[in-house]
């Protein structure tokens, strides 16, 4: 079990097959020390928090990384909260965005099934209507295309976890909407508290976080360098492991 994040577990049965599943595995690494844990309280024993395996793209695009005015937003669907209202928020603040600091937002898909990023936009654009403030940009099929516009982005506020990873690999600060503990958690390994629950989405703390993470953006983009750089190194860690494992399978 590769560069996982675990929990939140609430139920006595997905304790039970949480614990049983980790047991079985022959190398468990997670990104954060919560995961491991939790882990640990159910009984799993040699948990190594590393590096997501995103860090292996190892993305230094230096030519893409002139701001052009413009921010990155990456929402899912999910289950909670009262997803209307959140929209309507969301809606609002783009509008505050563009009419307040000229940033254009641009929505990007990190996934497409049956619970597709596409239909968060779709959802946005019908409040939004005909408006040069808001546009789309497909990148679901292709990580590179995806890491190149948030390397000319200004700021990153994102949903998706991997969204929030990749503005860490372009130095980009960014704004964490967290719908789960795992994305909240990973922040906290960066040192930042720049991440709001997603359930309590509204225009209000959305422009006051924004306006906290833009008076401090140079300190931000050293944090995030020096992660950055920590998090690739720690990456690649797991070859050492896998290794071992592999020599330990065929020995």
């Amino acid at each position: 079990c590769l560069g996982q994040s675990v929990g939140p577990l609430n139920s006595f049965l997905g304790k039970k097959l949480t614990a049983w599943v980790f047991q079985k595995a022959a190398l468990v690494t997670v990104r954060d020390n919560q995961s491991r844990q939790l882990l640990e309280q159910l009984g799993v024993r040699i948990v190594t928090v590393l590096a997501d395996p995103a860090y292996a793209i190892g993305y230094d695009q230096e030519s893409f990384h002139k701001k052009n005015g413009y921010i990155v937003l990456s929402l899912r669907e999910w289950m909670k909260g009262d997803q209307e209202n959140i929209n309507q928020e969301l809606v609002k603040f783009i509008k505050w965005l563009k009419e307040e600091h000229n940033l254009k937002t641009i929505f990007i898909p990190f996934q497409e099934n049956e619970q597709s990023d596409l239909q968060r936009y779709q959802a946005l654009a019908k409040i939004m209507g005909e408006t040069d403030y808001f546009s789309f940009r497909q990148t679901a099929e292709n990580h590179q295309e995806a890491m190149d516009i948030i390397a000319r982005a200004d700021y990153v506020i994102g949903m998706r976890l991997h969204s929030i990873i990749f503005a860490v690999l372009n130095k980009r600060p960014f704004l964490a909407l967290s719908y789960s503990t795992k994305v909240k958690d990973y922040v906290s390994t960066l040192g930042l508290d720049s991440w709001i629950n997603y359930e309590e989405i509204d225009f209000e703390n959305l422009k006051q976080k924004f306006q906290e993470i833009r008076g401090n953006y140079e300190q931000i983009e050293k944090t995030l360098e020096a992660k950055k750089l920590h998090f690739t190194y720690e990456f690649f860690k797991h070859e050492k492991l896998l290794k071992d494992l592999l020599n330990g399978i065929h020995s």
